[in-house]
């Protein structure tokens, strides 16, 4: 297995100052993860950093939030949203990233407008993903949590159905309630019958979601949490089968880079790769 670490370009989760110690550690690429401000020449900088550290840049994180929000259902707003998203694509193209992850929406999303939310974000992901094939890039969709359009097996699968030459990013601590009810978490961590009472909403299997889309999984966020709320913990630090998912993602033929997206410091622990792939392939062998 290969292993990769999504970073930001600044501040917090930012890892470029310590590629080199990433890539003694067993780290070989990189996932640029970018916020609303960020810019083609800022990615070019990064991306500099990254090839001069002998790593290299796997795929792009596009950024999320109002102004860059692919479900709006104002048409107006959308089309200037969906511009400002294929403009990123645009500048960063030359980077070496084959794969641009993106969430399917802003959050939260008002019950209210949510199936005018889940039509805007279709028709985006659409324009988006035409955009992309003349370029030989691929447009992965992430599976959120909570309220996010994509939050279900069954909204992704609508996406999908809609939007054929769409992937999917799976991020393995976005199988939460809806409402996550976070009062004494570290007793429902601890307890799982108090869990289930306090969160009695179902929550999807993150093992049967990998085997039902295994085949449009292009890209795979590995983190742990307390199936509660993300987390983004170091893989073992708490629930996920990683094992189960793995040989899903497997029987199906998956071979890229698996992209950790952890918190810079997880439950009081500094990450290194080291910390990061120890703790994944311990976690194979839990289950």
């Amino acid at each position: 297995m290969e292993y990769g670490l999504s970073t930001s370009l600044s501040g917090r989760d930012c890892y470029l100052d310590r590629l080199a110690e990433l890539r003694q550690d067993g780290i070989a690429y990189v996932e640029l993860c970018l916020r609303e401000e960020d810019d083609g020449e800022r990615c070019r900088r990064a991306a500099e950093k990254v090839r001069a550290a002998g790593l290299s840049v796997f795929s792009i994180h596009l950024p999320f939030g109002e102004t860059v929000n692919p479900a709006e259902p104002d048409e107006g707003r959308r089309a200037e949203n969906v511009g400002k998203i294929r403009n990123l694509i645009d500048s960063t193209a030359e980077l070496g990233a084959q794969i641009y992850v993106i969430h399917g929406s802003a959050e939260p999303v008002d019950e209210a407008w949510r199936e005018r939310a889940l039509e805007a974000a279709a028709h985006s992901l659409g324009e988006l993903t035409s955009h992309m094939a003349p370029l030989g890039l691929t447009l992965a969709l992430e599976n959120l949590p909570r309220s996010c359009i994509g939050r279900t097996s069954a909204e992704i699968g609508f996406l999908l159905d809609r939007v054929p030459d769409l992937r999917l990013c799976f991020d393995t601590n976005h199988f939460t309630p809806l409402r996550p009810d976070v009062r004494f978490r570290p007793l429902q961590r601890k307890f799982p019958s108090l869990r289930r009472r306090l969160n009695p909403e179902p929550v999807e299997d993150g093992v049967e979601y990998a085997r039902r889309f295994a085949e449009q999984i292009v890209t795979v966020h590995l983190s742990d949490y307390d199936g509660i709320n993300e987390c983004h913990w170091h893989p073992g630090q708490g629930m996920v089968d990683f094992k189960g998912i793995q040989e899903a993602l497997l029987r199906a033929g998956f071979a890229s880079p698996l992209i950790f997206e952890p918190n810079e410091r997880c439950r009081g622990v500094k990450t290194t790769g080291k910390r990061l792939i120890d703790g994944y392939e311990r976690a194979l062998c839990m289950r």
